[in-house]
């Protein structure tokens, strides 16, 4: 952890120079909106970005958000969640940005951390001097170490493990890319890296790391950056897509199809860097065996 009082010093009085990108349907009155409006939100409209459809519909829901937020139209025909992501990619490409911030509408909170001692034990806790301004500078200094071309960051029930203490930055280091990810949208996109349409090839976010894997890109979960959000809803979001079908059913479905489609496997039959685990809380959890990519990423060295 490179965490220290002059880094601190240093960031604190700087503006903010890389955009904050949000994919939105159908939830006008969403999480991320609440907290933008909320009085330590610190970050200036400039910053902020909301990608919603090029429909009447849409643009009459999200209208009144214009006060706080930048509306970005994309294609009326936008499939699902994975082509939204694609198209913001891709609008950061064409505007220059070397990083981009992407969060889900769902998320409510981000601060960053330090070590404290408690019973003689190390852990992460919130620092005091924490903002929303100061979480994303210091993610985006975090970010640009070692040249990292995808960072997640971890979300607010585990940022108290002492064994993330001072867990290094380093390619492979990562428990996934999902709702809360800083992107480099220039060096993934010329190293032939984007989102793809959920229809296409499955679970947005497995796929965004099957690329990154297949490619031998660098990228990794940050341990002292937190996040928080408001628990998933069947309303608005991809809902609409597969109508009828609880959120378990669906994200069945499109796992089957990143199973089928990316991999070009039957689902069930085992690949190397993929495995299928069920826990009690969802079943048929796609997750990466890094020892697997670890192997393939130093059998380029």
């Amino acid at each position: 952890m490179y965490r220290s009082e002059k880094i601190y010093n240093v960031i604190k009085d700087k503006p903010l120079d890389f955009p904050i990108c949000v994919p939105s349907y159908n939830r006008p009155d969403n999480a991320f909106i609440k907290w933008v409006k909320s009085p330590k939100f610190d970050i200036p409209k400039d910053n902020l970005y909301v990608f919603i459809r090029n429909t009447e519909e849409q643009k009459k829901l999200y209208k009144p958000l214009k006060e706080y937020v930048n509306l970005v139209l994309i294609s009326p025909d936008t499939r699902d969640l994975g082509d939204t992501r694609e198209q913001i990619m891709n609008w950061a490409y064409r505007k220059g940005h070397e990083l981009i911030f992407m969060l889900d509408d769902r998320i409510s909170g981000i601060w960053w951390l330090n070590t404290k001692e408690r019973n003689g034990e190390t852990y992460l806790d919130i620092d005091k001097r924490s903002s929303p301004k100061t979480a994303f500078q210091i993610w985006a200094k975090q970010h640009m170490k070692k040249g990292m071309y995808a960072t997640s960051i971890s979300n607010k029930g585990f940022h108290w493990m002492p064994n993330r203490v001072n867990r290094p930055i380093e390619p492979l280091n990562s428990s996934g890319l999902s709702c809360c990810v800083a992107l480099s949208p220039i060096k993934m996109i010329d190293a032939g890296v984007n989102y793809k349409a959920i229809e296409d090839v499955g679970v947005e976010d497995v796929y965004i790391l099957w690329a990154l894997l297949t490619h031998r890109l660098p990228f990794c979960n940050l341990s002292d950056i937190a996040y928080d959000q408001v628990s998933s809803n069947n309303k608005g979001g991809d809902a609409d897509i597969y109508p009828g079908m609880s959120r378990i059913e669906r994200l069945l479905k499109v796992k089957k199809i990143f199973w089928e489609k990316t991999l070009g496997l039957e689902w069930g039959e085992p690949h190397p860097g993929f495995k299928v685990v069920q826990t009690k809380n969802e079943p048929d959890i796609i997750r990466v065996n890094y020892p697997y990519w670890r192997k393939y990423y130093d059998s380029a060295k």
